[in-house]
């Protein structure tokens, strides 16, 4: 197990108050500032790894395979591009740190968490009784009654895997195989059983205190009759018997078997039938979905069942005879007691004002309870078209994610006692603690230029993603168009753009970036900026502006947390010296690393260690001819590989007898084979690699072959 814990992000702290200009109420689509600046600037963006932002669209699932859907960013004539909406969103999160705005674009979620290892779950959900444990939670069927949902309560007991086997008459191991609840009911020709149910006793398993339940047996056979229900299998049953060597005893114990119990209903009790409240159907439905709303696959199986007005087996807590609470297994996904505008809360009020921070007064604000307090932006992003036509890289597939923040060694903030390690003092704060605080922006700390990413194959087909990223060394020109800010509104854009104007910060852009895609360098071409009175305005006195601003509201601005951490997850150099991995987690292999750095297995407990550990300083410049503005001589061109150089040429002349494309090509064998797939995949239209290595380069070769055929004739 890793000495701390590896994450490709880490996290701005929030400021504990907010900056609200107080020029605010004053701006104005219709009437200038006297001192308002209009203009543009042109804006290069240079990749410095691989970058990819995808092509827009109604994408489902079925579009994976769809070149359109891989391809990156396109203008309608075909060009490649950055849209500048993604820029905008980019400067736009750098702006509302760097001016200590609000944290205000979050959903109010409030997430559920199962945490076998920590008392602030397994006390809710289980009890001490005569020496063991008994379960809390109740069982019942869910229906849904017109537009409200209710429960029928239940009688439950438990029954073993292996005796639910042999009632069906299969030999091998099929319960206990680690795949989804719903697949588990194909094996049952019936889910309606007999059975005879034991009295509520101590049952013994591999845990220190014995299991409190009733017990299912005669499987089959009985004088009790009931429903089968079955729930998820983490990992794969484990025999009768199996041992493990305990390296800290030092001896052979008993290992667990993980799950190898199932469950059965019965005794329905229609006369004290329970309503479910609104706000525990919400949070049912959020803590049973993935990041996009869609049900995951349990739900979806049930929620099928129930749209056909068939009921569905829950496990519930309930208080003063109301359901707080409810899921889908006996251990079930507990909402936490705080939301995330709670624990926002912790930190300031203020993120949740509606009052306008600067970023809101720049790029403008909707307000969802008045239109009246709407804001439209004073500036726009154009598309950052790419340089020359830049050759997409070999198809990648991966899985993208969006996980939710629920693991709290992370994304909340923790008493550190070991700064090199993460070990916290004391225990964790999670979303039931009144004093938590959110962790603060999450951002993807920058590689060093020209890393080579080399993302994870997706588990399963499912969530996978394909894409071609462009390569490192692509450009792509732009212009930010601005109406009416005031000098020190456009010196943050200029901030935010520059960090300052230190050329060896980075910005983040596109998808994929915690495997580190998208570093991006930005430089100020040119500009054309005049103030109300139609007199050039000097950048470097905005940007100055911007800063001594920041100083007097904040103090020691350029010092405090908020810029250190920004900067230094900007600085490719810090890179070398951090684990961008994700914790492991596998089940067949035993390694829960989300659980060990919670303290499991008798290691310690571990916070995700702040990214900053030093201040990094900004080079301090004034006037433009000391760095607003790069100088064009010193940029070098973008040189096409071979393979994009000839293509790119016989792509201007498609008609040609290709006589005059025979001197492109010196040494036709030289090619690699990695050149033979670039022009082979172009040139057949290909943009995947269903086919494996071998007959894939085979077939792009006879595609070659026929090009160079042509060609020498």
């Amino acid at each position: 197990m890793p000495d701390k814990i590896p994450s490709p992000y880490n996290f701005v702290p929030l400021a504990d108050k907010v900056f609200f200009p107080d020029w605010a109420e004053q701006i104005s689509q219709d009437v200038p500032f006297s001192d308002g600046i209009s203009g543009e600037i042109e804006v290069e963006i240079e990749a410095k790894t691989p970058i990819y932002v995808r092509n827009g669209g109604a994408w489902t699932k079925e579009s994976r395979n769809n070149p359109e859907y891989q391809s990156p960013f396109k203008t309608p004539d075909g060009k490649y591009a950055i849209p500048g909406t993604s820029v905008k969103g980019m400067i736009r999160s750098i702006v509302e740190i760097a001016s200590f705005g609000k944290m205000q674009r979050v959903a109010d979620h409030r997430y559920g968490f199962r945490d076998l290892h920590n008392p602030e779950y397994t006390s809710q959900m289980t009890k001490q009784e005569n020496n063991g444990y008994a379960p809390k939670v109740r069982a019942g069927w869910l229906s849904s009654n017109h537009d409200e949902w209710e429960i029928v309560p239940c009688d439950f007991a438990r029954v073993e895997q292996e005796d639910l086997e042999r009632y069906i008459g299969n030999n091998s191991q099929c319960f206990g195989n680690d795949i989804p609840a719903p697949q588990k009911y194909n094996f049952l020709p019936n889910t309606k059983i007999k059975f005879d149910c034991g009295q509520v006793l101590a049952h013994r398993h591999t845990c220190k205190q014995p299991l409190i339940y009733r017990k299912a047996t005669n499987i089959g056979h009985g004088s009790t009759e009931g429903i089968i229900v079955l729930t998820g299998q983490p990992s794969k049953r484990k025999p009768t018997g199996c041992t493990r060597f305990n390296k800290r005893t030092k001896r052979n114990e008993a290992c667990s078997r993980g799950k190898h119990m199932e469950f059965v209903f019965f005794a329905e009790q229609e006369n004290k039938k329970k309503q479910i409240p609104e706000k525990v159907r919400k949070e049912f439905i959020f803590i049973h979905s993935d990041d996009k709303g869609n049900p995951n696959e349990e739900w979806k199986f049930w929620k099928g069942k129930m749209d056909n007005h068939k009921k569905v087996p829950v496990f519930y807590l309930e208080a003063n005879g109301v359901i707080e609470s409810m899921g889908l297994a006996m251990m079930y996904r507990l909402p936490y007691k705080y939301g995330i505008h709670d624990v926002l809360k912790h930190t300031s009020t203020d993120h949740l004002s509606e009052k306008m921070d600067m970023a809101d007064l720049i790029f403008g604000a909707i307000n969802d309870k008045s239109s009246a307090t709407a804001l439209r932006g004073r500036v726009q992003f154009g598309h950052f078209i790419a340089e020359g036509n830049p050759l997409p890289m070999n198809l990648v597939t991966t899985v993208l994610g969006s996980p939710k923040p629920t693991f709290y060694p992370n994304y909340i903030e923790q008493d550190i006692s070991n700064k090199t390690t993460g070990q916290i003092a004391g225990d964790f704060k999670t979303y039931n603690h009144k004093e938590a605080k959110l962790a603060g922006w999450k951002r993807y700390p920058t590689r060093n230029d020209d890393f080579v990413p080399n993302p994870p194959r997706a588990p399963t087909h499912d969530v996978e993603t394909q894409f071609s990223p462009l390569p490192s060394g692509s450009r792509f020109k732009g212009k930010i168009r601005f109406h009416n800010l005031i000098g020190n509104e456009l010196g943050a854009i200029i901030w935010a753009l520059t960090f300052g104007k230190n050329d060896r910060l980075r910005h983040k852009l596109g998808m994929a970036k915690p495997y580190g895609f998208g570093s991006v360098d930005i430089r100020l071409i040119a500009g054309r900026t005049i103030n109300a009175e139609g007199t050039a305005v000097d950048l470097s006195s905005c940007l100055d502006s911007f800063v001594e601003m920041m100083g007097k509201k904040v103090p020691n601005w350029s010092d405090t947390d908020q810029i250190r951490h920004l900067l230094a997850m900007a600085d490719s150099q810090k890179a070398l010296s951090h684990d961008f991995a994700y914790p492991v987690l596998n089940p067949d292999t035993r390694t829960n690393h989300f659980a060990d750095f919670k303290g499991a297995n008798y290691n310690l407990k571990l916070a995700l260690i702040p990214y900053a550990e030093k201040t990094i300083r900004t080079e301090k410049n004034t006037g433009l001819e000391t760095g607003i503005f790069t100088d064009k001589s010193n940029t070098p061109k973008l040189e096409l590989d071979p393979a994009a150089k000839f293509l790119e040429k016989w792509r201007k002349t498609p008609n040609s007898s290709a006589k005059n494309l025979k001197k492109d090509l010196k040494d036709i064998n030289a090619l690699t084979q990695k050149e033979f797939e670039d022009i082979g995949r172009l040139l057949s239209g290909r943009q995947d690699y269903k086919n494996n290595l071998a007959q894939a380069t085979r077939d792009y070769k006879q595609e070659y072959e026929k090009l160079k055929n042509k060609i020498t004739k």
